[in-house]
């Protein structure tokens, strides 16, 4: 049916809903009337002479307000589908969403409105309304579960399996929930699920245990057939996991009983039962058993369980000190099952970790024979770079970069299947190993460089970008920018991506005139057009770090002209303002943004950073304590909120007052941020404050051992607390990097200088009176 008509059709039953089948205001047909061919004025259709006249219907009694409700909120649901259905822009989807909203409010037991209200609200990302929405529809109906349930998966799909947690543990607390029915165990079996993706074994266990009780026990009213099939669908899958959920719980006897379960589905494959008993069996500290069910797997030559097999061979040979006997192991088992791709590279894995680097690559060719399998290619990596065979690394690299991941985050590696993980994990080592190969690399690049400048070029697209990648990691700038520069004239397609890690590496290097140029590049391309304000904003980091504010503020002006309502672009003006200490033109803009957006969810950061910024802008013009006053405002909101705890503490104590309490926030920031090195800093400095000078120390040592924590605050810090402890030499030392540190700056403070020189013996002072000059 074409969109027209789908309307049209909706309209009708629209109009059905709301209009009465008649009006008292009709003409009633009178029964003397005569026949005639057709309708005369008046008739009614299809009545005939003699036939009774119809009446207006009066019922005897009104319509229940609830009866009229339902109706109301009927024509509500679809009018919300008829504006779904022509959504090609949002203004249609936020007519459809608010009318299913009425819907909703009209008729609260409605599960057809909220199976349409929840998805589209989640798809136009009004996620916690979805959220909400899913939870009221719960607590109206046990169907309503359902759509919790499916909403739930739709975010463990997503990047939200602690989203899908807190849900389903809502939907738990309800009142009405009932654990024992079929639709609360499919709950528990859900959030079971979910909580060991987000490894939490411990709290899946509980959940996994009520179904497994309820499948296994005599229970009254029994499971029904159909039920127990919906609760298992794959019986010895589901079964696999709840075994394996109690072995990680350390409930052994739950997890063999749950082993035996899957194992009665798998009569003709017994070797995976095997398996599972091995794990028991391991984590029972029965090493022999063990090794004895392992070997039943090993005999049934089964490739199910990956790699596992073969490393659990190697941790319990390893256990009881019989290590030698891992290799010859695997090249009986290897021999008889030849193959098996997981044994195969997991033994060129072996025979390169002890050094066979040849008879490791023979396997590994052997095995890809002329596939672009990424285990033998990621195998293959520390093979051709300790053999220093550039030419043939490249070709590996080139094939492996469309086999990787680009999105490789915590999250995003726990979706993959544990062997897939594995992989990604390991080409991620390999790839920082040869970052760090000097030798490796200068032969790498030159290959690379020797294949472009041929005729015709003989590297690919992929090559070029993996060399680009490796000398981003090396630092190797001009190799960053040529193979680079090099991917980008390669592309058929432009990539953003691909402009941004050039720009932001760059901008890291403090290239921030060549930065500049990459995100202009990028921006006045004809590809980027609809994502032109997006490089303008990346270009102003660059701008401002190289003192161009002007130019900085004319490319977020053409921005956010390009989109005036986005929260990002109007804080990045007020910052661009604040960095280039312009404080007067800074102040109102920050104060605008916290008006404008304070209460909104989605904008929370931006509210607390433009905060940050107002209350260190007061403290900078020297009105400090209306910089504490803001700080004291996100404490009411947030109590917890470890920058304000720690920017507060901080003031608190350079100003030598409320220290004891001042030292409480820093320990609660601190405990959020151990490694923080602002944070050490300021527990370093109430400490000095308080006059314990050897506990001072400790923080401002850990803070200065950081990568981040090389400033001139803190090493003047730890000077000051070297001194009071008597340790001239030592204090001089950090007052010296304090001072380098401070110089090195592109606006170096001359008060924090004149206060080093001050500090310093003669003889140890820079004598560049020049530098203090910003």
């Amino acid at each position: 049916m074409d969109r027209g008509r789908k309307w049209l059709f909706a309209w009708c039953l629209i109009s059905a809903a709301a209009l009465p089948a008649w009006s008292a205001d009709e003409p009633a047909a009178s029964p003397e009337q005569p026949a005639v061919e057709g309708p005369s004025e008046g008739a009614i259709p299809g009545l005939q002479p003699g036939d009774d006249v119809l009446e207006p219907f009066e019922p005897r009694d009104a319509a229940a307000p609830d009866a009229e409700a339902r109706r109301a909120a009927r024509a509500w649901y679809m009018t919300g589908k008829v504006h779904e259905a022509r959504s090609d822009n949002n203004d249609e989807l936020e007519l459809a969403l608010n009318a299913y909203r009425h819907a909703v409010e009209l008729d609260p037991t409605s599960l057809k409105t909220y199976e349409s209200l929840i998805p589209a609200l989640y798809a136009h990302d009004e996620k916690d309304e979805a959220r909400r929405f899913a939870l009221q529809a719960a607590q109206r109906t046990e169907r309503g579960l359902r759509l919790t349930r499916g909403l739930a998966a739709v975010m463990a799909r997503g990047d939200s399996v602690a989203d899908a947690v807190g849900m389903l543990r809502e939907a738990v607390a309800l009142p009405n929930f009932d654990p024992a029915s079929i639709s609360g165990l499919l709950v528990h079996r859900d959030l079971g699920m979910y909580l060991h993706l987000a490894e939490q074994p411990g709290e899946a266990a509980k959940s996994y245990q009520l179904v497994f009780d309820a499948l296994l026990t005599e229970r009254e009213p029994p499971l029904t057939d159909a039920e127990r099939t919906e609760l298992l669908g794959d019986a010895g899958a589901t079964y696999d996991e709840l075994g394996k959920t109690f072995l990680e719980a350390k409930l052994p006897d739950l997890a063999v009983k749950a082993f035996d379960e899957a194992a009665k589905f798998r009569t003709g494959r017994p070797g995976i039962h095997s398996f599972n008993l091995a794990l028991v069996f391991r984590d029972t500290g029965k090493v022999d058993e063990s090794l004895a069910e392992l070997e039943k797997y090993f005999d049934a030559q089964l490739q199910s369980k990956g790699r596992d097999a073969y490393q659990l061979l190697k941790d319990l040979l390893a256990g009881v000190g019989r290590s030698e006997e891992l290799v010859p192991k695997l090249e009986t088992l290897h021999a008889a099952d030849p193959r098996n791709a997981f044994l195969a590279y997991f033994l060129a894995d072996e025979y390169v970790a002890r050094g066979d680097v040849d008879r490791g690559q023979e396997l590994y060719e052997q095995t890809l024979d002329a596939s672009t399998d990424p285990r033998g290619l990621v195998g293959l990596m520390p093979v051709y770079r300790k053999q220093q065979k550039p030419k043939e690394l490249l070709d590996i690299l080139g094939k492996i970069y469309p086999q990787i991941p680009e999105e490789r985050s915590p999250e995003d590696l726990q979706k993959l299947a544990p062997d897939a993980r594995a992989v990604v994990m390991r080409y991620e080592e390999e790839f920082s190993a040869l970052a760090k190969d000097s030798a490796a690399l200068d032969g790498l690049m030159q290959v690379g460089r020797e294949q472009t400048a041929a005729s015709p070029p003989e590297i690919d697209l992929a090559e070029a970008y993996m060399l680009g990648k490796l000398a981003i990691a090396a630092e190797r700038t001009d190799d960053a920018v040529n193979f680079y520069k090099l991917t980008m004239t390669m592309l058929n397609q432009p990539m953003l991506s691909v402009y941004r890690e050039l720009g932001e590496y760059l901008i890291d290097q403090k290239k921030y005139g060549d930065a500049a140029d990459v995100f202009r590049e990028a921006s006045e391309h004809p590809a980027f057009e609809q994502a032109r304000w997006i490089l303008l904003y990346f270009m102003t980091y660059p701008l401002e770090f190289d003192g161009k504010t002007e130019e900085a503020l004319k490319a977020i002006a053409e921005a956010r002209g390009s989109q005036p309502d986005n929260p990002q672009l109007h804080f990045q003006q007020a910052w661009i303002y604040y960095h280039a200490e312009r404080w007067d033109e800074a102040e109102p803009l920050l104060k605008e943004i916290i008006d404008e957006y304070k209460g909104e969810a989605e904008n929370e950061s931006i509210v607390r950073n433009s905060q940050f910024s107002l209350s260190n802008l007061y403290v900078q013009k020297g009105d400090v304590e209306h910089g504490e006053q803001v700080l004291q405002d996100v404490l009411k909101e947030a109590p917890d909120n470890s920058q304000a705890n720690n920017d507060l503490g901080y003031l608190w104590a350079d100003r030598n007052k409320n220290l004891e309490e001042a030292r409480g926030m820093i320990e609660k920031a601190l405990k959020a941020e151990p490694e923080n090195p602002a944070y050490l800093d300021s527990m370093g400095w109430v400490l000095y404050r308080l006059g314990q000078f050897a506990e001072a120390r400790t923080h401002l040592d850990q803070a200065v051992a950081l990568p981040t924590g090389q400033d001139s605050t803190i090493f003047e810090h730890l000077g000051d607390v070297l001194d009071k402890l008597d340790l001239k030499t030592e204090a001089v030392t950090a007052w010296r990097k304090a001072e380098e540190l401070e110089r090195a700056k592109a606006k170096p403070d001359d008060e924090v200088l004149q206060r080093l020189t001050a500090k310093l013996p003669a003889e140890a002072q820079s004598g560049d009176e020049s530098a203090a000059t910003p």
